[in-house]
């Protein structure tokens, strides 16, 4: 699936002089670096930046091919997804700095937002029995952000534990429903984030 919403962004950020305003970097404080710009510092100078677009965020969503097996019907399944493509989200305007059309030597001129989530290789084991169920696997996981591709995989700690282009990310998640036609749900996700879900469904 491919979409562009429409809409537009406004931001507008602060950051002191010694930071890079598009890259974030901090300057190098070194005793010449501190004397060259004593004045900047005590005058709390900054730099301002304000970015305003109003052109499309492009949003592609991957596809998914399930095989599973189920070892006791209706109750214990083994599946396995691969997927085609990937979670993107773009958003790029060259002239969408303000500041820039004034002064192109010290501020960035170009809104450049793309992120890419690289989800592969999902292995479930889905039980339910009575009113609780249980969810508990692996998946393949990275990510891109601009021009640096693979940002898990390249954090030396991550490495061990590739797979497939990613690095592995389990997943563990339970909970039960109480009732018939009018239920209670309560779910209790522990990995890869921990989160608590609630609802209520009701069955015409």
């Amino acid at each position: 699936m491919k979409g562009e919403p429409k809409g537009f962004l406004r931001a507008q950020y602060t950051l002191p002089f010694f930071i890079d305003p598009e890259t974030f970097a901090l300057a190098k404080m070194d005793n010449k670096y501190m004397t060259d710009n004593i004045d900047q510092f005590r005058n709390n100078e900054t730099n301002d930046v304000e970015y305003s677009t109003e052109r499309e965020m492009t949003w592609n969503m991957p596809q998914a091919h399930t095989l599973s097996f189920q070892i006791i019907p209706d109750k214990l399944e083994l599946s396995y997804t691969k997927l085609l493509g990937s979670i993107e989200m773009s958003l790029c305007d060259p002239l969408s700095d303000k500041a820039a059309l004034n002064d192109t030597s010290n501020y960035p001129d170009t809104l450049d937002f793309r992120f890419k989530a690289n989800v592969d290789h999902i292995c479930m084991i889905q039980a339910s029995f009575y009113s609780t169920f249980f969810n508990l696997g692996i998946f393949s996981l990275n990510f891109d952000y601009g021009d640096k591709k693979n940002l898990l995989t390249d954090i030396k700690i991550l490495k061990q534990f590739r797979f497939g282009n990613g690095v592995m990310a389990p997943v563990l998640n339970f909970g039960a429903t109480v009732g018939s036609k009018f239920q209670i749900l309560v779910e209790i996700d522990v990995l890869p984030f921990t989160a608590l879900k609630g609802g209520i469904i009701y069955y015409f």
